[in-house]
């Protein structure tokens, strides 16, 4: 896949464009909603946490460096989330304690 991809959610990458909505499918309806460079991740109302995209950094939080096309739980979360903040290359969940 191309590293600047479109990470849409939905299976599909799109390079470069044209950029339309998807719906993305995800576990259960989301609370919190980060957009980041190339990667996005949803708080769900479950307290289950779903990223998607690129990961050459672990941001999805999955504990591998795979990118995905489609949402994948994010491992190790404890607690509540009440604070998600995404970046270039990063993701910021704070539940008490703040993981990234």
């Amino acid at each position: 896949m191309r590293p600047h991809a479109m990470w849409l959610g939905d299976g599909t990458t799109v390079y470069p464009g044209p950029f339309v909505p998807k719906q993305v499918e995800l576990d259960y309806p989301p609370v919190l909603l980060g957009l980041g460079r190339g990667f996005s991740c949803a708080v769900l109302g479950s307290n289950i946490t779903q990223c998607w995209g690129m990961n050459e950094y672990g941001q999805l939080g999955d504990d591998t460096t795979e990118s995905k096309s489609t949402p994948t739980s994010v491992k190790h979360m404890e607690g509540t989330p009440v604070l998600l903040a995404v970046g270039a290359d990063r993701a910021v969940l704070d539940s008490g304690v703040t993981k990234c």
